[in-house]
């Protein structure tokens, strides 16, 4: 039953993209009044057979690299806690409900290979 399989893999997936939701949203959180580096913005992308995959790239409201210290604080400092809350909600729910279709995924295999015996 390769849909089992298929399904289990698709979950797994989901769930490694929202922990990398949540960890980006720490990140943002943690450095927010800390000037440093580009940010880094995450997009799921579908992957053809199913599932999705995580892609940090440059977030286009970063400050540049050569940027004065101010324009970087004035930019850092525009992260909304808010929103940056309800990335992580979001996440953990997604991550919840990836979590319970794996979860149905093995005690359906496990039912099927009891049935085999």
């Amino acid at each position: 039953m390769a849909s089992i399989s298929n399904a289990a893999s698709i979950a797994a997936s989901g769930m490694r993209a929202q922990a990398a939701r949540l960890a980006g949203s720490a990140h943002r959180v943690a450095s927010a009044s800390t000037p440093g580096p580009e940010g880094e913005r995450l997009t799921l992308e579908a992957l053809p057979g199913g599932g999705v995959r995580a892609r940090l790239g440059a977030d286009r409201g970063a400050p540049a690299p050569g940027a004065q210290e101010s324009e970087r604080a004035a930019l850092l400092s525009e992260v909304d806690l808010g929103s940056e809350t309800l990335v992580r909600i979001s996440a953990q729910r997604a991550f919840e409900a990836n979590l319970a279709v794996l979860r149905t995924a093995d005690e359906m295999d496990e039912a099927r290979i009891d049935l085999r015996r």
